[in-house]
Parts: C-alpha cells; structure tokens; sequence
C-alpha cells in the first residue's frame, strides 16, 4: 500500500513511496521506456523511491491496471498537474493524451502553470491554446523563466508582437467607419470602445463581438459605423492568422524540448514545413530561416 512518510534526514520536504514489488512490475510494463528502481538507494529496504505523492501513485496504478478510478475531467488542477508529470516521465502516452485533453479545462483559470507544465513535460500542442488566453497580455519578461528554450521564446514573442500589431490596426481605423465626422453620438461610442481595445488577448475572435458591443441603441449611422468596425477588425484577425500563429503549430508538432506523444517531428525543415502547411510556407520559413536552424544538424544556414 502508500505511504506518506517524513524522512528522517529530509526534514525539509516530504518524501513519497510506493510499496510493492508487483506495482513496480505493472508500472514497467505500462511504460515505454526504462524505469529504475534502485531499492539500495530507498531509505526503507524494498521501498522504491517513485517521486511523486501517494495519490498520484496509487490513480496512475489504478489507470494502468484498468480499475475503477475518478474520471480525470474531474481532478483538481494540482491531482491533474502530477498526473501530467508523471505520465511524461515514464512516457505513458495513452495518459499523456488524456492529460493533455483535460488540462485545457484550466487554461482560463491557470494559464501560467499549464505553460511551464508544457514546456517542462513537452505537452506542446497546448501552445496554440495558451496563446488564446490572457496569458497573452503577460509581457515578455514575465515568461522568460519559463520560455527558456530561444525558438519557444521567439515563437511566442512573435505570436505576441503580431496581436499587439493587429491591434494597433484596429484602432487606428475608428476615424474611417463613420461617413459623418461630426457625430457627436460616434465621438462618445467609439471613445468607449477604443478604450475596450487595450489588450492583446481581446483580438482572439470569440471575443470581438464583446468589444463591438454597443452600449445602448445607437442612431442607424452609429450602428452601421460600429458593425463595419467591427467586420473590419474580423478580418484583420483573420489575416493575421497565417502570419503569427504557424510558428506555435511548428512548435507544438516538434520535438523541441520534447516529442510530444503521437507528434510529429517536424525538424523545423522548410521541406517538411512545405509539405504540411503550404499556405504557410513563406512566413514560417522566413522566421525559421532568421534563427538560422538547419533541421537539427547544429550549423546556421549562410
């Protein structure tokens, strides 16, 4: 059974072990890859050090053995966290596409966590996600402890410097919607929602519509005015999708920092890149061609 126990000369933190030479058996068997357990280092004899908590231990045996378990749409985001981990340390790729499904649920609650789970554990398809929240707005120098990796940390920064630019078009445009520049009305409605335009996460299309929601009933020029700002800055979103948001879907199909289970390893090569997304080619394979990676090989392109 589990055990929670406080070891005696690791005060500062607790320790976590599972017992049982048969768990051990099973957790091998359902990993694919090789786990060591080195009972002459375990602190109890016969006791194998697993590294994580009793709870997460004993889901994931259940998970394996196929019994009865909590459904993990349901876990808490710290249960699922672990869970996550774990299934990306003993490359558990059945668990690791249940976990990577589940964790989206807390992307609007806990962007910031899921990002540096992503990044620690190589759920990299979750990038795409990310980016359409808040988590956004964060600058640069909030994430760089997280972004370690440079092409992660310019892809995002890209991502970023593009929504920030669109948004930017955005504004500039409420001056040109109006056919009457004296509108008094226009001046007061269009003020208002100049002011929701502040962030980048608001030129994620789902929420256009309530930037562009009037604030009360508008005179037929306001209205219209305010519809055609709003088609406007539709389309704005819409063409900047090829622009800025490839370098993410490189990035979460790659194996940077690792391969993401049932992913592909694209290279980063503008071969592979033209074979995947042909209407993408001539952004993505300009920005990769500016870090000058080769595919992997170690030599900048000249």
């Amino acid at each position: 059974m589990a055990m929670d126990i406080d070891a005696p000369y690791f005060s500062f933190a607790p320790r976590y072990y599972f017992n049982g030479f048969e768990h051990g058996e099973v957790l091998v068997m359902g990993a694919s890859k090789c786990i060591p357990f080195d009972y002459s280092c375990s602190l109890i004899p016969g006791v194998a050090d697993l590294g994580y908590n009793s709870t997460t231990l004993s889901w994931i045996f259940k998970f394996i053995r196929c019994e009865l378990i909590q459904d993990i749409e349901t876990l808490p985001f710290n249960e699922l966290r672990c869970i996550a981990c774990a299934a990306s340390d003993w490359n558990l790729y059945c668990l690791q596409n249940l976990c990577r499904l589940a964790l989206r649920r807390f992307r609007n609650q806990s962007p910031k966590e899921i990002l540096a789970l992503t990044v620690n554990c190589g759920y990299l398809s979750l990038l795409p996600t990310l980016a359409e929240t808040k988590l956004i707005d964060t600058p640069l120098a909030g994430l760089q402890d997280i972004l370690r990796d440079p092409f992660l940390y310019r892809a995002w920064s890209l991502f970023r410097d593009h929504r920030i630019a669109c948004l930017e078009q955005v504004k500039e445009r409420h001056n040109e919607v109006h056919p009457e520049t004296n509108c008094a009305t226009w001046a007061t409605e269009s003020a208002a929602t100049y002011l929701k335009l502040e962030r980048p996460s608001v030129m994620e299309p789902t929420r256009m519509s309530q930037v562009f929601e009037p604030r009360g009933n508008l005179p037929p020029c306001c209205s219209s005015a305010l519809e055609r700002w709003r088609k406007q800055a539709m389309d704005t979103c819409s063409k900047a999708e090829p622009g800025d948001k490839p370098s993410l879907d490189m990035l979460s199909k790659s194996s940077t920092p690792k391969t993401e289970p049932g992913g592909r390893s694209l290279g980063y090569k503008g071969e592979e890149i033209d074979r995947s997304y042909p209407a993408l080619k001539l952004h993505t394979y300009d920005f990769l061609s500016a870090t000058g990676w080769d595919g992997g090989g170690g030599k900048k392109k000249k």
